[in-house]
């Protein structure tokens, strides 16, 4: 029997938060309708193993608010690959060379609003992977699954470890 063991992480907690987002992205290396901008009403769901261990007297290992101001950014927000047209045309990109605008952060553009650029197609699938990453990067977080429907019926679901935790297989 193979079984995944974290070493030393007794005291585990599962936090929980639903969210849902107003988000609009389009998809240029698609062939189809996805490849014009348009908008979901994305459901997330998150899950994530928290350490107990070294927390305060609050007894809360992670707030709930931080977990959802995460996925909060993509609220009303426009995703779109850094090769996109519509990011040239818009003007998106700052003018000025020294200003960096980082892939997977949000930032404000005065034609498109809220707007955060990836290197690749902005898929439900590379946002539930880069959220669950962003995750893990919390104190006390070991993993994170998370699950990100574009409708009721389609959803896609990541998962990310904590990659300082040493994990163990232990076979039986």
């Amino acid at each position: 029997m193979l079984g995944l063991l974290y070493c030393g992480m007794g005291n585990m907690r599962t936090l929980t938060v639903d969210r849902s987002t107003a988000t609009a992205h389009r998809l240029v290396e698609y062939d189809g309708v996805c490849s014009f901008i348009h908008g979901h009403n994305m459901n997330w769901e998150v899950k994530l193993e928290v350490s107990m261990e070294d927390v305060g007297s609050d007894n809360m290992p992670l707030d709930f608010k931080e977990v959802s101001s995460l996925i909060d950014e993509y609220d009303h927000a426009v995703v779109l690959n850094t090769e996109d047209p519509l990011v040239e045309k818009c003007d998106v990109l700052p003018d000025d060379d020294d200003v960096m605008v980082a892939v997977g952060e949000v930032f404000t553009d005065e034609t498109l609003g809220d707007t955060i650029l990836y290197d690749s197609d902005p898929t439900c699938e590379l946002l539930a992977q880069d959220v669950a990453d962003k995750l893990t990067e919390l104190e006390h977080v070991i993993r994170a699954d998370v699950t990100v429907y574009e409708t009721d019926k389609y959803g896609m679901s990541a998962k990310s470890f904590d990659s300082e935790i040493d994990l163990y297989t232990d076979e039986e």
